[in-house]
């Protein structure tokens, strides 16, 4: 799995027999709600029958930690959960903010009149951190999207679409 794994968003489909509903109730009892603080469930989050969101419970802080978003559409058979999996949107627009304010600083460094690239290596240092930072916290999150997906799994006893028949199904619009 590449750095590009990390960072782009996933998604999967579950089935279930189980009616949106049944869905809602059962994910719901499996995590502790978004004051999750106190709570000692593997998984914090908020479910309805119509959709919600799933995070992994960890013992610090990680702004780019994976977010699970959920879909629920009631199906001839029972359900079709579409998990789509991404950092917090908040994480993705400050990443843009922060490289686009040090791309802009350089060009405004290298464009100045009689000016050298003195500030330059600084500017560097400061892109270069962005770029672990961001790195070493998707790292950390790595094997998140599968732990939420098993997640779901076993709480509404469902079974993983094929890409095939997730290509020959309607779309689910949420």
């Amino acid at each position: 799995m590449g750095l590009l794994d990390w960072l782009g968003p996933r998604r999967d489909i579950v089935r279930s027999t189980l009616t949106p509903q049944a869905c809602a109730k059962d994910l719901s009892m499996g995590l502790d709600g978004t004051l999750g603080l106190f709570g000692g469930k593997p998984v914090i989050g908020q479910v309805s029958s119509q959709g919600g969101w799933l995070r992994k419970r960890i013992w610090y802080r990680n702004s780019f930690q994976t977010v699970m978003r959920l879909s629920i559409q009631e199906t001839a058979g029972g359900s079709r959960i579409l998990a789509r999996s991404s950092m917090p949107i908040f994480a993705t627009l400050f990443m843009a903010f922060w490289f686009g304010f040090i791309g802009l600083v350089t060009l405004g460094t290298l464009g100045a009149h009689g000016a050298g690239p003195s500030g330059l290596p600084d500017l560097l240092f400061i892109l270069a951190f962005g770029v672990g930072l961001v790195a070493f916290c998707r790292w950390l999150a790595r094997d998140e999207h599968d732990f939420l997906l098993a997640f779901i799994r076993n709480q509404v006893d469902g079974e993983i679409e094929s890409p095939a028949d997730a290509r020959s199904s309607p779309p689910i619009v949420s």
